[in-house]
């Protein structure tokens, strides 16, 4: 189970706190514009490949899955470079200047799916322009 606080952010900017994501998903699909039938568990899947087969298209479809717990503050995203970077990236700058959901001095983690990897980002360096960074420009 989950340990720490977690949202999810919408395409369009909404943000929604959790307790667990693929929770959220199940209890709302039509929120996250999912059918019963996409929720249906495949034959003999196990949790972690649900879990992949579920959240990866939303994070593909522009969400963005938060996680801050005692070790980590992971933003979990898909967004190529261009424009849909600097969104992903300005909506985790609004978000972060959003009262009580973190604290922009501290270094959050990254993990763009499009990217392939993670990268390791200040708070503040999100905050100023709010998404006319590139990834070359991590910490």
């Amino acid at each position: 189970m989950p340990s720490g606080t977690g949202w999810w952010i919408f395409p369009d900017g909404t943000v929604l706190g959790i307790w667990e994501h693929l929770g959220a998903v199940e209890r709302e699909p039509e929120r996250f514009g999912i059918t019963p039938e996409e929720l249906t568990q495949v034959n003999g899947e196990r949790r972690p490949d649900r879990r992949r087969r579920i959240l990866i298209p939303l994070l593909k479809q522009g969400f963005i899955r938060v996680r801050f717990d005692r070790q980590d503050r992971v933003f979990e995203f898909c967004a190529p470079q261009g424009p849909a970077l600097d969104w992903a990236l300005h909506r985790i700058g609004a978000f972060l200047r959003g009262e009580d959901y973190g604290d922009p001095s501290e270094i959050y983690l990254l993990n763009n799916h499009a990217w392939g990897g993670r990268r390791l980002f200040k708070g503040n360096d999100l905050i100023p322009d709010c998404g006319k960074h590139t990834p070359e420009q991590s910490v």
